[in-house]
């Protein structure tokens, strides 16, 4: 009961079964049933069928927990869409096409590229002080911070004296003023430290200063981005209550699970009992209100919290990831200048382990050992760009996981085939 003790937010979910059929060979309802509920279904066109097998053996290995997604573009073209499991612990309802979970950090993805949109607009420039844009914010020691150590988490401001409430987060003007009166915990630029929820609120104070019809995140994500180019089930913050019944339960992971995990990937479980350094219990004071179990409350999914309230389908987190690659959303000229991080393996003294990051992002190699950019999200959610494989995928699931980023067991698989059936296809 040790972990349970530690982190106090552990319920017990059931194993799923391991007995699974091969079913239908449609590749529209494709997939693999359980004898008892629920069915792996979508399908995996080729060259990328092998994910197939890689997506049904995680399930049959009860690696996941209860549901799970799985969605691919390449060259614009949605070429695999896999999804399984359930959306609650009590494995009441079955994943469907249309489910959406919640994608934690992935949001933060979503806030860069609207960040990035405008600078490649040339509203502003990553090397900008922020107080140019936003004077107030240059008060208690903050005069010096630029946007691109903002999205660094270089800007020293993950927490403060102040705690933040649901009040702040709907009134973006209280919230500038909280944010103006922080006061930085090291010398901005000297460290990095993961912002875990001050990251997208400092971004839609920055986008609110430059878009020239003084847009939220959340409004220019909706305008220019997925109601333009009809992109579907991807929200910041669930504003419609009638779309809530598609919405996954947060399962979280039992102790056994997660000294399973533990075992096979010592590093998660390590990542994982990170999460009790001091730098997170002062962030989460600041945020007493809102703890994973919290996540599954509506009146908190209606939030628009920019770095970790986005609710999606893996499908539709692809698909806008996918517009980066089509050249829809950002320029080829822009997409040169973040072809590679600003950080590399830069120590993050709030997460604990090194990481690549830059302009929003978060970089990885992929198996070329070319930079790819992304975002995960707590739990095993992720999400990569890799342009030169003209790709787009994003991996989902309300199972939580210990592990984070390229640490995810689940994920970690289903990349590696999938550029293993890249390979083979060339």
């Amino acid at each position: 009961m040790f972990l349970l003790k530690l982190f106090r937010f552990y319920p017990s979910p059931r194993h799923l079964s391991r007995l699974l059929c091969r079913s239908s060979m449609n590749p529209s309802d494709r997939g693999y049933c359980l004898e008892a509920p629920p069915c792996i279904e979508g399908f995996a066109l080729a060259p990328f069928a092998c994910l197939e097998e890689i997506f049904r053996e995680n399930f049959e290995m009860s690696w996941e927990s209860a549901g799970a997604a799985f969605a691919v573009y390449h060259k614009g073209e949605l070429v695999v869409d896999l999804y399984a499991g359930y959306t609650d612990d009590e494995r009441n309802s079955r994943w469907s096409q249309s489910t959406m979970t919640h994608v934690f950090s992935i949001t933060k993805s979503l806030s860069a590229i609207v960040l990035a949109m405008l600078i490649d607009k040339g509203r502003a420039s990553y090397d900008d002080l922020v107080c140019q844009h936003w004077p107030e914010f240059a008060q208690n020691g903050k005069a010096g911070i630029t946007i691109k150590q903002i999205t660094q988490h270089e800007a020293g401001i993950p927490y403060g004296n102040e705690a933040f409430t649901v009040e702040d987060v709907l009134d973006p003007s209280k919230m500038s003023r909280k944010l103006e009166r922080m006061t930085p915990i090291w010398i901005p630029g000297m460290k990095c430290g993961y912002h875990a929820l001050t990251f997208g609120f400092l971004i839609d104070q920055i986008v609110r200063r430059i878009d020239p019809k003084k847009r939220g995140v959340v409004e220019f994500f909706q305008e220019e981005i997925t109601n333009k180019y009809g992109v579907k089930d991807v929200f910041i913050g669930l504003a419609d209550d009638q779309l809530n019944n598609r919405v996954a339960k947060v399962v979280e992971a039992t102790d056994e699970q997660l000294l399973e995990e533990g075992r096979r990937n010592p590093e998660a479980l390590r990542r994982f009992a990170f999460y009790n350094n001091e730098h997170w219990r002062r962030l989460y004071e600041n945020w007493p209100w809102i703890r994973i179990p919290d996540y599954n409350k509506l009146e908190n999914r209606r939030l628009p919290m920019l770095s970790n309230m986005g609710i999606g389908s893996a499908r539709g987190v692809a698909r806008v990831h996918a517009l980066i690659v089509e050249g829809k959303l950002l320029s080829a000229k822009f997409l040169e200048t973040i072809d590679q991080p600003q950080l590399i393996s830069q120590h993050d003294i709030v997460n604990g382990y090194p990481e690549s990051k830059g302009f929003g992002w978060q970089y990885t190699k992929n198996k070329l050992g070319k930079w790819i950019f992304g975002h995960s999200g707590y739990g095993g959610q992720n999400v990569r760009v890799d342009v030169g494989s003209q790709l787009a995928y994003a991996y989902v699931c309300n199972g939580l996981k210990a592990g984070d980023a390229d640490c995810v067991d689940t994920f970690c698989r289903l990349q590696d085939a999938l550029y293993d059936c890249l390979k083979r296809s060339q």
